[in-house]
């Protein structure tokens, strides 16, 4: 089910029209949608990705990436020896350590103590030699960064720009996706900014006039649903969305995916702005579509270099992702990455938390709020069931 089908889909449950829909802008929607499949992967622990990780003499903390939900088994140690490492304890690390100290001063790591967002290898590694550190992770839809403010290839080196921190080191492999070309030269003073969104956990989004992203379709809920194989789904009146309005913004701003809210899913949505003049034509090969480049420097917080060969070509847009794991929803043929089955379910979510704020009829609203949640809650136990 691509992105444009399931925006479509949850036009239609709340009855809004997809054309020019200022109170119900496409992004609103995108951002929840993007909500929801973290919160499936979270709940189910279904996409997973191998990690290998450098190891320095000296060092026992290191940092989980940031797309981790939980370690999937154990770690394994690899380079000129590889041995499993075994999961530990904070005391049994205490006391390993002091009996490892007293009997050689080098070594290699034997045991692992998993934290919150990072790990503890003990002994302490003294080592002279390569090595790496291996594992699996479960893993959710995640940005690195947030968005891409620019992105710029000049003699086959590429600058990214993006909205928050990164949090990227030298030796990282990402991926660039959805990344729209600029051109070789800007285009015409009177042509209209593309506007963006900013999107929250609660739904709400309120229009920028800023023409760099403002925000990222990935958005970190900040409700935590509890689902069992045997759930009962429910969904208080409570929960509420207010959304955002703003009379400035253009009918344009929003986009469409059609003229009608029944229009069928295939329709596609195009973010370009109106403009009185055609923007410069992009220079040379303006593709930044990655899933695996090195990042060779770190000038600052929120940006980030990489080698790539290729012409010239600057763009905006888009997201950065950890190479092997999988971006946010950002275009209208993306399609989730978890199991296919459940697609429909990231639309029934979207209905459950936006349902308060566009449907008027408190009958229909319940409705249409409880089924859509029912929906997410059993797509989720039906995975888990399939664990057991």
């Amino acid at each position: 089910m691509t992105t444009a089908e399931s925006i479509a889909q949850v036009y239609r449950d709340l009855a809004h029209p997809s054309a020019n829909n200022d109170r119900l802008p496409r992004t609103t929607i995108l951002g929840m949608l993007n909500q929801a499949e973290v919160e499936f992967a979270k709940l189910t622990k279904c996409l997973r990705r191998s990690v290998v990780q450098s190891a320095v003499s000296g060092q026992a903390t290191y940092a989980f990436p940031q797309d981790a939900i939980s370690v999937q088994g154990g770690l394994m140690g690899w380079g000129s020896w590889a041995t499993p490492l075994i999961e530990s304890t904070d005391e049994m690390q205490s006391a390993r350590s002091l009996a490892w100290a007293s009997a050689t001063t080098t070594g290699n790591p034997t045991a692992f103590i998993p934290k919150a967002k990072q790990f503890i290898i003990t002994p302490t590694p003294t080592f002279g030699h390569t090595l790496d550190i291996v594992y699996n992770l479960h893993i959710q839809p995640f940005t690195c960064g947030e968005s891409i403010v620019s992105i710029e290839r000049v003699s086959d080196v590429t600058t990214v720009v993006t909205t928050g921190n990164h949090g990227l080191a030298v030796g990282d492999k990402v991926g660039i996706h959805g990344v729209t070309a600029t051109g070789s030269e800007s285009a015409s003073p009177s042509a209209s900014p593309s506007p963006s969104y900013s999107s929250s956990s609660s739904g709400s989004a309120s229009p920028s006039g800023s023409s760099s992203p403002s925000s990222s379709p990935s958005v970190s809920p900040s409700r935590s649903i509890s689902v069992s194989p045997s759930v009962s789904a429910s969904l208080s009146p409570s929960l509420s969305y207010s959304p955002s309005r703003s009379a400035s913004s253009s009918p344009s701003a929003s986009g469409s995916l059609s003229s009608s809210a029944s229009q069928s899913p295939s329709a596609s949505w195009s973010p370009s702005s109106s403009s009185s003049a055609s923007p410069s034509p992009p220079a040379g090969d303006a593709d930044f579509e990655q899933e695996s480049v090195v990042v060779t420097s770190v000038p600052t917080l929120t940006s980030f270099t990489y080698g790539e060969i290729g012409d010239d070509a600057s763009g905006t847009g888009g997201v950065v992702y950890y190479a092997g794991g999988h971006p946010p929803l950002v275009l209208d043929d993306d399609v989730p990455a978890i199991p296919t089955q459940y697609h429909a379910a990231l639309a029934g979510y979207a209905v459950a938390f936006l349902g308060a704020g566009f449907l008027s009829d408190d009958g229909e609203m319940q409705s249409k709020m409880t089924a859509g949640l029912s929906q997410f809650t059993d797509a989720v136990s039906s995975y888990n069931a399939r664990l057991f």
